[in-house]
């Protein structure tokens, strides 16, 4: 008789085992989202894949580009092959200008977590423009990058541009 209860115990906690396991398939935890690697991976679409509408703006005769801080972490230190980026905060991209001319500088205008696995960023290009500057610009543009995690790591689409 306690061979037999033993047995039923032992088929209940496998039935329950099998159960438990099946209900967790597919819901592996994701790690979770390192907004720089996106930020970085916008950037390279931007800058080394020259996929940001107005590149030749950004880099015409440019050792370095400027990055403003606003919107994202100031730590945060893309690195990309053959440019030299500068972070700097709107003000001190201000006071450059105000000190050396007008210049094109780079800025993360939107950067939404939607979910867990949806990011959407927008990275645009526009002029610093000196106080005492007199011209009017009609030069950047941008895109907006949509970021979907599958399987393999994060694929991103662009859904918009402009330029101006």
């Amino acid at each position: 008789m306690k061979r037999k209860q033993t047995t039923i115990l032992l088929l209940t906690l496998s039935l329950f085992a099998l159960l438990l396991a099946a209900c967790t398939a597919g819901n592996e935890e994701q790690p979770p989202v390192l907004i720089n690697d996106l930020l970085q991976m916008t950037l390279e679409r931007a800058l080394v894949s020259q996929e940001i509408p107005d590149y030749q703006l950004l880099v015409h005769e440019r050792e370095e580009i400027v990055l403003s801080t606003e919107n994202i972490d100031p730590a945060f230190t893309p690195q990309l092959p053959g440019h030299t980026i500068i972070m700097m905060s709107p003000e001190e991209i201000q006071a450059k200008a105000d000190a050396e001319g007008d210049f094109p500088f780079l800025r993360f205008q939107q950067v939404d977590q939607l979910a867990d696995d949806e990011v959407h960023i927008s990275l645009g290009s526009t002029m610093a423009i000196a106080a005492d500057s007199e011209m009017l610009y009609l030069a950047g543009g941008g895109f907006t990058l949509e970021f979907s995690r599958t399987r393999s790591g994060w694929e991103s689409e662009i859904t918009e541009q402009w330029i101006s």
